[in-house]
């Protein structure tokens, strides 16, 4: 018997049979229809790994949901699959326009977690975003923009460094003195954006 709560949802089982959905057709569905189908993929995906490309295109083809549950689900899913640069390239993507976008703080950390545990495995990838990442800076909120600076700075390396800097240099700007909180704001900026960038990313070889 079905749950009351997928009533009026296709069966997962069907759905995964169906690799031909188009993104339109599962919006179509509903979100809660797009949640159940990434967690069916996830498990198939777990035990029978010969499957997973099977599932890519409709995966990615949810990276651009308007819904942030979706969204954020679809670049999970997707990081779950792969590890193909051009996959974790557009999951964090993803993961970046909502961070971009999401006004909740809560949302914003979950965001910022997910992407500092990207960095470990995918740092050379990462480093193309960083400066999407740090668009994150322009909230009001210090948590977050600390945060997106401990997330950024270990993605600096010598061919961003200049542009990472600069940036900081705008922001803290901006932060003291264009802003209802002022200097108490910009303190978080101030004491991280002074850690050795440079420094760091000498030490790092060009990849």
């Amino acid at each position: 018997m079905r749950d009351a709560s997928t009533a009026g949802i296709p069966a997962p089982p069907t759905a995964t049979r169906r690799t031909a959905l188009s993104r339109s057709q599962i919006i179509s569905f509903g979100d809660g229809f797009a949640l159940l189908l990434l967690d069916l993929i996830k498990k198939v995906a777990r035990t029978d790994s010969t499957r997973k490309a099977k599932f890519i295109r409709i995966v990615f083809s949810l990276l651009d949901s308007p819904s942030t549950a979706v969204c954020f689900e679809a670049a999970s899913t997707l990081t779950s699959l792969s590890a193909a640069p051009s996959a974790i390239r557009s999951a964090a993507g993803a993961y970046i326009r909502i961070l971009n976008r999401e006004s909740d703080s809560n949302v914003k950390l979950i965001v910022l977690e997910r992407l500092s545990a990207m960095r470990k495995r995918h740092a050379k990838t990462l480093r193309e975003v960083v400066m999407d990442i740090l668009r994150a800076l322009s909230t009001p909120d210090t948590d977050i923009r600390a945060r997106t600076l401990e997330v950024a700075m270990d993605l600096v390396y010598p061919r961003n460094v200049e542009e990472v800097m600069q940036l900081l240099k705008k922001e803290i700007v901006a932060t003291s003195g264009g802003r209802a909180d002022g200097a108490a704001g910009a303190l978080p900026l101030r004491g991280r954006a002074a850690r050795p960038a440079h420094v760091r990313a000498k030490s790092m070889p060009l990849p």
